[in-house]
């Protein structure tokens, strides 16, 4: 694709990439983090760290049972963050309250890194048993307050530690104490059963003075337990300050991350949405098989363009509006006299092609062309699908031709959904219905028809809706033999090829095709299978009319913004894959519709029976 091509595609996709970017908005807007978090994670300014260190000359430390793992946890998890969180006014028990410890894990690497954040610092421990250190590294956006966290965490630590080995101590002092006074206690009492039994003579004397010897020595080592514990005295942390915090500033951990700032974060945020609405664009693209690309329709449709008609606006109150008459000065209706020209030149170049071929070739390769005629007599407009622009082309093509001086007679064929009378501002009766189909008088027919707005173009109204198919298209058909008579162009407006088999049937009474397909409306596959259906019955399709196409706007700068009609068919049935057709809210079809009907009712359909 070429770049034009990619702004082509955003714009038809605007909504689907503005609303990819609000979305990202929405969403940098709801993860927005918390003050409290927007200041934890605030990592990036100032770093404060504490060095522990064993303490080799403090003989009450006892060194071998130092476990540094379990102290870097102690700094993370339990009373030490309490405690912390304490020394700085702030409540511990409100874990919803700003400041109050709050614990977080990362993974780095495998390796799991624990922290705390207390006071909006966040606070983690690296353990080093290999050197016996423990280094305590607080993070945050105020220097102060980095530092006096990062002392208070080694402070609390130590004290913490020293607080549990003093209340061991006490434990195992006061276990010892009462285990040396029930001792003596039992010693007593056998020192009253051995002199009681001396006294008496007693033959187990020897045994009560062995029990009394046993607990004499128990008592001994318990006493001798004691005295070391309390030569010993109460566990310390064993560990010293060998650095005191020093607050320094950093910058922000390598890597990607998020920003913290508000705008900056909503930004990204938008940024990021937009992306994905163009990637989400271009992928939609890349499944859309509506055609827009005039290349691609020739390929399809293996015809050639006759015109390309730009896009133009169509409100309501221009709803039926016929270019080629009421604006004929515009790009659009020049793109009709376009469409007429390129219909004459295909029909001059077949006709001599065909005239050549039916009569031995060289002999006639030389037809001039005065004696070619100069355009079709009689011209069948359809298309692939509905709302796809081939009754409006039936009325422009009508007003180009007649504004050359021809006679043109428009025969409306789509009695499923007729609107071809409405763009030329007509009454929907008389109607072909009031045909007898095996008419043969023209006059029949001029009684029929009825004079347009436009000067030159007269109209056969088709027959009314819910009337038989067979009689209806049969009465067209005769319509058209009969027109051909009365005028040098006739114009059939026929219904979609592959909802109804009207148009392959008109085929045989006309002496050329044009395919009408839209831009944005048409499917490739839908187009491909028209133009199929038109080759296999060998009809004189002269080429495609592309309707509403942005690139001859563009290339010729045009205006417009597109069609703006819903167009609907009421066959009850759908070509699968066909986009769905759409009929807004509108009032004035709801009445015409009643009339028609009512009229219908009275004398149309119900003979239908007998004729058809």
């Amino acid at each position: 694709m070429e770049p034009k091509e990619y702004l082509q595609l955003l714009r038809r996709r605007a909504g689907l990439v503005v609303a990819a970017a609000l979305a990202g908005l929405v969403f940098g807007w709801l993860t927005l983090p918390a003050a409290r978090e927007g200041r934890a994670r605030d990592e990036g300014r100032w770093v404060a760290t504490h060095t522990l260190i064993a303490d080799y000359t403090d003989g009450r430390s006892g060194l071998r049972n130092i476990n540094f793992d379990r102290y870097a946890l102690y700094v993370t998890t339990g009373d030490v963050p309490r405690r912390v969180s304490t020394a700085l006014g702030i409540n511990p028990r409100k874990e919803v309250d700003e400041g109050a410890p709050t614990k977080r894990i990362r993974k780095r690497g495998g390796v799991t890194d624990q922290r705390v954040v207390v006071g909006g610092v966040s606070v983690a421990a690296a353990p080093d048993p290999a050197t016996g250190s423990l280094v305590i590294t607080a993070r945050g956006g105020d220097r102060d307050r980095v530092t006096r966290v990062a002392d208070l965490f080694g402070n609390e630590l130590k004290a913490f530690l020293d607080e549990t080995g003093l209340a061991q101590f006490e434990q195992e002092r006061s276990a010892l104490t009462e285990r040396i006074a029930g001792l003596e206690q039992r010693v007593r009492e056998l020192d009253v059963q051995l002199f009681a039994a001396q006294q008496a003579r007693d033959p187990n004397v020897g045994s009560i003075e062995a029990q009394r010897n046993a607990a004499v020595r128990q008592l001994a080592s318990v006493q001798e337990q004691l005295l070391d514990l309390q030569q010993q005295g109460a566990a310390t942390s064993g560990l010293k300050t060998l650095e005191a915090a020093t607050a320094r500033r950093v910058a922000p951990d390598s890597g990607i991350s998020a920003p913290r700032g508000t705008l900056p974060r909503l930004s990204l945020a938008t940024v990021l949405g937009l992306l994905v609405g163009v990637g989400l664009a271009l992928v939609l693209e890349r499944f859309d098989s509506r055609l827009r690309d005039v290349h691609v329709v020739e390929a399809v449709a293996k015809m050639p363009i006759l015109a390309e008609v730009p896009p133009v606006q169509m409100r309501r109150e221009r709803r039926y509006l016929v270019v080629a008459a009421d604006e004929p000065s515009t790009l659009a209706a020049e793109s009709y006299r376009t469409l007429r020209t390129s219909l004459g030149v295909m029909w001059q170049a077949r006709h001599e092609l065909e005239v050549a071929a039916g009569n031995g070739g060289a002999e006639h390769a030389s037809v001039s062309n005065g004696d070619v005629p100069p355009h079709p007599h009689v011209v069948l407009v359809t298309s692939p699908g509905p709302s796809e622009g081939k009754s409006v082309t039936a009325a422009n093509l009508a007003a180009v031709y007649a504004e050359t001086g021809l006679r043109v007679v428009a025969v409306d064929a789509d009695f499923r959904r007729p609107s071809l009378h409405r763009y030329l501002r007509v009454e929907d009766h008389p109607n072909l219905w009031d045909l007898d189909r095996d008419e043969h008088d023209p006059q029949r027919l001029v009684e029929l028809l009825q004079p347009s707005a436009i000067d030159g173009v007269r109209i056969a109204v088709s027959s009314p809706t819910g009337s038989n198919p067979a009689a209806a298209l049969a009465k067209a058909k005769r319509a058209v033999e009969m027109a051909r008579t009365l005028a040098d162009v006739v114009v059939i407006d026929s219904p979609p090829l592959l909802f109804a088999n009207d148009a392959p049937e008109l085929s045989g009474v006309a002496d050329a095709i044009v395919l009408v397909a839209r831009a944005g409306r048409t499917r490739k596959e839908a187009l491909e299978r028209g133009s199929l259906i038109l080759a296999r019955l060998d009809a004189p399709a002269l080429g495609i009319g592309f309707i509403a196409s942005a690139q001859g706007v563009r290339a010729s700068g045009g205006y417009g913004s597109g069609y703006g009609y819903g167009y609907g068919y009421g066959y009850g049935y759908g070509y699968p894959g066909y986009p769905g057709t759409r009929r807004g809210w509108r009032p004035w079809r709801r009445s015409r519709r009643r009339g028609r009907g009512a009229r219908v009712g009275a004398g149309g359909p119900g003979a239908s029976s007998s004729e058809g």
